[in-house]
């Protein structure tokens, strides 16, 4: 989660993120621990 920013309220499990992503207020991600959440290099979610 290299330069990753997180909002408030944010609920994350099992989540990997690349460099520079944005995760907004209030998101709730969630992936499983065989198959993880994933996003993307410079994403804003």
């Amino acid at each position: 989660m290299q330069d990753t920013l997180t909002g408030e309220n944010v609920y994350l499990n099992c989540v990997i993120t690349d460099k520079n992503v944005v995760i907004r207020d209030g998101r709730v991600l969630s992936g499983h621990e065989t198959r993880p959440f994933f996003i993307d290099k410079g994403s804003n979610v």
